[in-house]
């Protein structure tokens, strides 16, 4: 996974760090984040395995609801999943999970729109490669 966990802390918004600092002592705290679409109707592209990945890499589990399956139409604003967990592990994960799936979303609406208007023909969806981030640079 990129940014690395011990990197996470730099991805994240401030807020979420500073409130993962007094938990810490007590890892019983449980924290419910919605992962929610961007403010537009886009394609679900729910990031279980993200979720996972980070939750093997902290030594922990994390319950995953996922609402929307994926390739299906999402409302803007509408929660694409739940992911639920430890406060400690999960609070500075949400902004990750939002970097990543935005464009996941927004590309994956695209090549649905484009290919039901165009069925005919050939086309490479571009907008993809913004859905990779920062992995791409390796």
């Amino acid at each position: 996974m990129h940014p690395d966990l011990n990197e996470l802390p730099a991805w994240t918004d401030h807020y979420s760090c500073a409130a993962r600092r007094p938990c810490s002592a007590s890892r019983q705290a449980r924290h419910l984040c919605g992962v929610h679409a961007p403010p537009r109707r886009v394609g679900a592209a729910p990031l279980r395995r993200l979720a996972a990945a980070v939750a093997k890499g902290r030594g922990t589990t994390f319950d995953i609801d996922v609402q929307y399956r994926e390739g299906k139409w999402v409302g803007a604003g509408e929660p694409i999943m739940y992911i639920s967990g430890s406060f400690v592990h999960l609070v500075d994960t949400e902004t990750i999970f939002l970097m990543k799936l935005g464009p996941a979303c927004v590309a994956a609406f695209n090549a649905y729109t484009m290919c039901t208007d165009l069925p005919h023909v050939g086309f490479l969806a571009m907008d993809a490669r913004h859905c990779a981030g920062t992995e791409m640079a390796n």
